[in-house]
């Protein structure tokens, strides 16, 4: 039968007699509704009417069992008007494929556009990650030229130490000089106290006295220009 039909591969004996069956209870229900349930309009469904010319033209064995007689099977499954038969089965199954065809297409296009979202928002983390790498860059060249600054820096520093201890030394030399020039004029005040002493004690103005004090003086003046030049230093 699955074969006349047309539906094999598509559906198991079993699950055709089953089918058949719950469109009988169907029809049972739009045709004869129950004591109490309000009455449809059995044209509402809408395969009421190739239920109605099958179980008109349809025997009572047939009724029972959608599997008894081939023949017969097929004959109450196709509806005669209009020349061309038409199988409520067939019908049933295409109704199903298209059904399951639609919920793919929306399946499909819910799987697309979720597939734009995640594109849209892996060219958003893309453009940020490239704006990232930027920044990072510019940290990084703005980390060098740190780097860079600090380093000249410490090299003046450096020199600049070297500078004050160079200068720290000719300090110290300029003040032992300074105390040696100082340690000279006291001797030199020393030795003039001294040379007046004598002069004062001989009265005949000797030249040795005389020389000694012109020696004197030469020797202040020499001081008095080499203290200048050490202040000026």
């Amino acid at each position: 039968m699955l074969v006349e039909l047309g539906l094999e591969g598509k559906l198991t004996t079993g699950q055709l007699k089953k089918k058949w069956e719950n469109l009988k209870k169907k029809y049972k229900d739009f045709k004869y509704p129950p004591l109490g349930m309000e009455k449809v309009n059995p044209m509402s469904w809408r395969w009421f009417h190739l239920m109605d010319d099958a179980i008109e033209v349809g025997d009572v064995s047939f009724a029972s069992s959608p599997t008894t007689s081939p023949i017969a099977n097929k004959r109450l499954c196709m509806r005669p008007e209009g020349g061309e038969g038409t199988n409520i089965f067939e019908f049933w199954a295409k109704a199903q494929l298209g059904e399951s065809v639609g919920a793919a297409k929306r399946q499909i296009a819910d799987l697309e556009k979720e597939r734009e979202v995640l594109e849209r928002e892996q060219a958003d983390f893309d453009r940020e990650r490239l704006i990232l790498d930027r920044e990072r860059d510019v940290v990084n060249r703005d980390r060098v030229a740190v780097e860079r600054g600090r380093a000249s820096l410490d090299k003046d520093r450096a020199a600049m130490d070297r500078e004050r201890a160079a200068m720290e030394r000719e300090r110290a030399i300029l003040d032992r000089d300074r105390a040696s020039i100082e340690r000279e004029r006291a001797e030199l005040q020393k030795e003039k106290e001294a040379l007046m002493k004598s002069k004062i004690s001989r009265n005949n103005g000797s030249t040795d006295v005389e020389l000694d004090s012109s020696t004197i003086e030469k020797r202040e003046k020499l001081l008095s220009i080499f203290e200048r030049l050490v202040d000026k230093l």
